[in-house]
């Protein structure tokens, strides 16, 4: 009988081989979002707790919005710097080590996230903005298109 903890989510082969290049980051989150429709247009409400406006990247590409927010912390740290060996009194080398104070970026929190905008979704009228976590983008409809008339030669 295959248990699904022991087999699936701890086999090592199962698991994505793509190391993660963010140190400390246990997962990157998929934000949670609302999409409000209007007549002049729609919302986008996207939750991004811990994000400054800064740390948010947003395009648009071929009708798809990308969101990626990455919150980074300085961090001290302690690294063991080796010196060379060094013969002591009774003949044997020793090796010394000092812990030397270094300062890291660690992100500590991510989101990533991936929309498919409607069709007539005006992507240049687009704006946007941050406050208390919640992230706004306000779309406006594109203008319909009047029908023309084509003269003869």
């Amino acid at each position: 009988m295959m248990n699904l903890f022991t087999d699936v989510i701890l086999h090592p082969l199962l698991w994505n081989s793509t190391p993660c290049v963010h140190q400390h980051i246990d997962f990157i989150r998929d934000p949670v979002s609302e999409y409000i429709e209007k007549k002049d247009g729609f919302s986008l409400l996207i939750e991004l707790p811990g994000i400054r406006k800064e740390e948010i990247t947003l395009e648009v590409k071929e009708g798809v919005l990308s969101l990626d927010a990455r919150h980074v912390e300085k961090v001290k740290v302690e690294e063991i710097e080796s010196k060379p060996a060094v013969e002591s009194k009774n003949g044997s080398t020793e090796e010394k080590t000092e812990p030397k104070p270094t300062e890291k970026e660690v992100t500590t929190l991510a989101y990533s996230a991936r929309y498919r905008l409607p069709k007539d979704a005006d992507v240049d009228s687009a704006t946007s903005h941050i406050d208390a976590g919640i992230l706004t983008l306000e779309f406006k409809w594109k203008p319909e298109e009047q029908p023309r008339k084509l003269t003869i030669n």
